[in-house]
Protein backbone atom coordinates (compact mmCIF):
# COMPACT_ATOMS: atom_id res chain seq x y z
CA UNK A 1 0.00 0.00 0.00
CA UNK A 2 1.25 3.35 -0.73
CA UNK A 3 0.50 6.08 1.79
CA UNK A 4 0.75 9.58 0.82
CA UNK A 5 -0.44 12.42 3.25
CA UNK A 6 -2.96 14.78 1.55
CA UNK A 7 -3.18 17.34 4.67
CA UNK A 8 -2.66 17.71 8.23
CA UNK A 9 -3.67 14.40 9.78
CA UNK A 10 -5.26 13.21 6.51
CA UNK A 11 -3.93 10.62 4.14
CA UNK A 12 -4.59 8.31 1.09
CA UNK A 13 -3.69 4.93 0.57
CA UNK A 14 -3.50 3.39 -2.84
CA UNK A 15 -3.01 -0.60 -3.41
CA UNK A 16 0.17 -1.20 -5.47
CA UNK A 17 0.02 -4.74 -7.33
CA UNK A 18 3.46 -6.28 -7.22
CA UNK A 19 2.55 -8.94 -9.91
CA UNK A 20 -0.06 -11.11 -11.33
CA UNK A 21 1.51 -14.63 -11.26
CA UNK A 22 3.03 -14.38 -7.91
CA UNK A 23 3.92 -18.38 -8.62
CA UNK A 24 5.97 -17.59 -11.82
CA UNK A 25 8.24 -15.44 -10.04
CA UNK A 26 11.71 -16.14 -8.84
CA UNK A 27 12.97 -16.70 -5.49
CA UNK A 28 12.80 -12.88 -3.58
CA UNK A 29 11.73 -11.21 -6.84
CA UNK A 30 8.02 -9.99 -5.00
CA UNK A 31 10.16 -8.78 -1.85
CA UNK A 32 12.85 -6.86 -3.92
CA UNK A 33 9.81 -5.21 -5.64
CA UNK A 34 8.12 -4.49 -2.84
CA UNK A 35 11.56 -3.14 -1.04
CA UNK A 36 12.38 -1.04 -4.62
CA UNK A 37 8.62 0.29 -4.07
CA UNK A 38 8.74 1.51 -0.37
CA UNK A 39 12.40 3.69 -1.11
CA UNK A 40 10.38 4.72 -3.78
CA UNK A 41 7.80 6.24 -1.32
CA UNK A 42 10.34 7.03 1.58
CA UNK A 43 12.24 8.78 -1.13
CA UNK A 44 8.97 10.83 -1.95
CA UNK A 45 7.97 11.83 1.48
CA UNK A 46 11.23 11.26 3.80
CA UNK A 47 8.75 13.16 6.83
CA UNK A 48 6.43 10.55 6.97
CA UNK A 49 8.78 7.52 7.35
CA UNK A 50 9.29 6.89 11.12
CA UNK A 51 5.57 7.50 11.33
CA UNK A 52 4.39 5.09 9.18
CA UNK A 53 6.89 2.54 9.60
CA UNK A 54 7.42 2.34 13.51
CA UNK A 55 6.57 -1.59 13.60
CA UNK A 56 10.82 -2.15 12.86
CA UNK A 57 11.43 -1.54 16.16
CA UNK A 58 14.20 -4.32 16.50
CA UNK A 59 17.81 -3.51 17.40
CA UNK A 60 20.82 -4.30 15.23
CA UNK A 61 21.80 -6.82 18.33
CA UNK A 62 18.64 -8.03 18.76
CA UNK A 63 18.38 -9.09 15.10
CA UNK A 64 21.68 -10.62 15.60
CA UNK A 65 20.56 -12.43 18.74
CA UNK A 66 17.87 -14.11 16.90
CA UNK A 67 19.39 -15.39 13.97
CA UNK A 68 21.94 -17.00 16.00
CA UNK A 69 19.10 -18.52 17.46
CA UNK A 70 17.39 -19.72 15.05
CA UNK A 71 20.21 -20.00 12.16
CA UNK A 72 21.48 -22.88 14.42
CA UNK A 73 18.88 -25.04 13.78
CA UNK A 74 19.13 -25.37 10.24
Amino acid sequence: MDMRKTSRSHYEGTFLKITDRPRETAPYEITEKHVRALEHQIMEQPETWLWSHKRWKYTRQQVADWQAIHLKKQ
